[in-house]
């Protein structure tokens, strides 16, 4: 069965004012406000984390992480996405036969968005085993996420500088 035009018309104008009076939600006070509060826990979250791995602490730095179905991480050398036990097994990996390592933080900027802070960084870290020390920096991203016991890392994301042409 045809619509007349007018028909056709009617329908696009009521389509149009519709539309017209949707609107985009008023962004939240969470997305203004810098939660000087929280940017501080979660800063204090970072500096424990790496306290942690430098102390090879890995009950305490795995609790720092939210394990589970929902946490990713991608970093510099594997070429895929690595979920909650590849990640354990990744860090436990890299950090148990090393003499030392330690972590610094550099040019740290933490947003946070209610419940969720993603604190972006600069890693300057030196390792040291078999005698042989190795340095190198590497751009991070940290999603957190807060929890009853505290702010917990839900994603990672660790890549190196791009190389110098």
């Amino acid at each position: 069965m045809k619509h007349s035009p007018w028909r056709r018309a009617a329908r696009a104008a009521v389509l149009a004012a519709l539309l017209a009076s949707c609107r985009c939600p008023e962004p939240s006070a969470d997305l203004s406000d810098p939660s000087p509060e929280a940017q501080a826990e979660v800063e204090q979250a970072l500096h424990d984390l790496l306290e942690a791995a430098e102390q090879k602490d890995f009950i305490r730095l795995e609790s720092m992480h939210l394990y589970g179905p929902k946490f990713s991480r991608w970093d510099g050398k594997d070429p895929g996405r690595l979920d909650a036990e590849e990640t354990r097994r990744a860090e436990r990996a890299g950090i148990e036969p090393l003499d030392a390592f330690h972590a610094g933080v550099e040019d740290l900027k933490v947003d946070v968005f209610d419940r969720t802070a993603i604190a972006t960084f600069v890693m300057p870290y030196e390792a040291v085993a078999r005698g042989q020390t190795s340095r190198a920096r590497v751009r991070a991203t940290l999603v957190w996420v807060k929890t009853g016991a505290g702010w917990k890392v839900a994603h990672e994301h660790l890549s190196p500088f791009p190389a110098k042409p």
